[in-house]
């Protein structure tokens, strides 16, 4: 039977703990990922920057002795997508992530910490992600596990506090409904977010949604 458990990391175990000490309120949020193969290319949220800051996080992470690739996908006036290619070869969690057999549900961080959410087929599987980072002394600490039966579908923890608070206050304000009684702009007003970050939260979180209900990802 599978299971799913969070889990909280130091920031600097990923490659962009020096950007959220030089960028105190900068959070990384990464798409949902199944690293395969000899590398992992996820597509990471990054907020919290302005737009004459995104280059050099691009050109920080280029840096990074485990990445083999940044490309900058988009970018808006304080948020910018970017897809990073990391090596398996690393030693922290992004290496203990490729190579055990884990899936990444949720992945967002701060100065302070990682919130990771995984999902393995087995408890034997999570052990074994487990006993790799302490192998390299990553500073890891397991706040949650459950198992995920046949009939499971529970929404709790598969969005971000800001992708929930989004999705709540445009159903609230009747963005969703037809005809709408609020406008996109509306709503991001009401949340104090330019259009742009609102219409990448309530896309994030419908993908974040469909996945870990009805497509049973």
């Amino acid at each position: 039977m599978s299971v799913e458990a969070r889990f909280t990391v130091a920031s600097d175990s990923i490659p962009l703990g020096p950007l959220f000490e030089e960028y105190p309120t900068l959070v990384a949020e990464l798409e949902r990922i199944v690293p395969t193969g000899r590398s992992v290319t996820p597509s990471i949220w990054i907020s919290g920057v302005a737009w004459d800051q995104q280059e050099h996080v691009v050109e920080h992470l280029e840096r990074e002795s485990s990445v083999d690739g940044v490309e900058l996908v988009d970018r808006f006036d304080n948020e910018c997508l970017v897809e990073v290619e990391w090596n398996v070869s690393t030693s922290g969690v992004v290496g203990a992530l490729v190579n055990t057999d884990v899936i990444v549900l949720s992945a967002v961080g701060s100065r302070h910490q990682w919130r990771l959410k995984l999902r393995a087929h087995s408890r034997d599987a999570l052990a074994n992600f487990q006993r790799r980072c302490d192998k390299y002394e990553i500073p890891i600490e397991l706040r949650s596990i459950r198992e995920q039966g046949p009939q499971t579908m529970d929404v709790d923890g598969l969005l971000t506090e800001k992708q929930r608070n989004a999705l709540i206050q445009a159903y609230d304000r009747g963005y969703f409904d037809s005809p709408r009684r609020a406008s996109l702009e509306d709503v991001a007003d009401d949340l104090g977010v330019t259009r742009q970050s609102l219409a990448g939260l309530l896309k994030r979180g419908h993908r974040a949604l469909i996945a870990g209900t009805i497509a049973g990802e």
